[in-house]
């Protein structure tokens, strides 16, 4: 499983890289900081898995979704958020993320939902 790490924050970046540099698999193949940046590791990459801050300053969020959807329609989305998306989450799930994640109380879930993906 290739992971591309979409998110502004480095300790966030850090924190997950090292949640799964234990594991054989999956592997972090690149961490993005801005969309533009995001979308060319996506063309480039082909990862299978991008785990997406939904949160992200810039473009609106469902836009940049939809680009990641065009560019790679068969990657898994995770989206990661430090709030409460309650009111936007059906909005999330609609624009092709698979879950919703809360960047301070769910990041071990990740490993979980990945290994999950790979025993597919």
């Amino acid at each position: 499983m290739r992971v591309l790490i979409i998110d502004k924050s480095k300790v966030i970046q850090q924190r997950l890289t090292r949640l799964f540099s234990d594991l054989q698999n999956p592997s972090v193949i690149a961490c993005a900081e801005e969309p533009e940046q995001a979308l060319n590791y996506i063309r480039e990459l082909k990862p299978d898995v991008i785990i997406a801050d939904v949160e992200f300053p810039g473009p609106d969020n469902l836009e940049l979704l939809a680009s990641i959807r065009k560019v790679a329609p068969g990657s898994f989305i995770i989206g990661l958020t430090s709030t409460s998306l309650s009111n936007h989450l059906n909005k999330f799930l609609e624009a092709g993320v698979k879950y919703v994640l809360n960047k301070v109380t769910d990041l071990e879930k990740l490993v979980d939902i990945i290994g999950n993906l790979e025993n597919q």
